[in-house]
């Protein structure tokens, strides 16, 4: 399994999305995209624009209106914080050589995501020690929001 801190981090000057951008993950993940120079696309309903647009969010796709499958196009990395069966559905957002990142269990489609050259890692929880050092202290340097 991959880290996916460790693979994505490198990707992140390019196009990340962030599907559930509003959320306890999201939210966070938005803002590291955007510390580490990510163009950053947030997926989320409409009521939360304006939050996202605050964290610094490039692109918002409401997904109540339009699918973001079909709107976005080569990403770089997808973070998807609903995942499940039907996180596949970004592999034909990402480019060549893009990553996945399914919070949760359920991709069903990794013949595909070979097919395209695309990185899907469903990695649930992997500590490690300097990333979460790292994390703390951007906590406390209140670098990060939260709702």
């Amino acid at each position: 399994m991959l880290n996916p801190l460790s693979v994505s981090l490198s990707r992140l000057n390019g196009k990340s999305q962030i599907n559930g951008a509003a959320g306890g993950v999201g939210h966070l993940a938005v803002q590291l995209a955007k510390w580490k120079g990510a163009r950053v696309i947030a997926v989320a309903s409409g009521t939360h624009e304006s939050f996202l647009r605050e964290l610094g969010t490039d692109e918002f796709i409401d997904y109540t209106k339009i699918s973001p499958e079909e709107v976005a196009h080569d990403i770089d990395l997808v973070l998807d914080t609903l995942g499940g069966p039907t996180t596949g559905r970004f592999l034909r957002t990402l480019k060549r050589g893009g990553a996945l990142f399914p919070v949760f269990l359920g991709f069903s489609e990794p013949e595909e995501a070979a097919k395209l050259g695309i990185t899907v890692s469903m990695t649930q929880v992997r500590s490690n020690g300097p990333q979460l050092a790292e994390l703390g202290s951007l906590l406390s340097m209140a670098l990060f929001a939260s709702p």
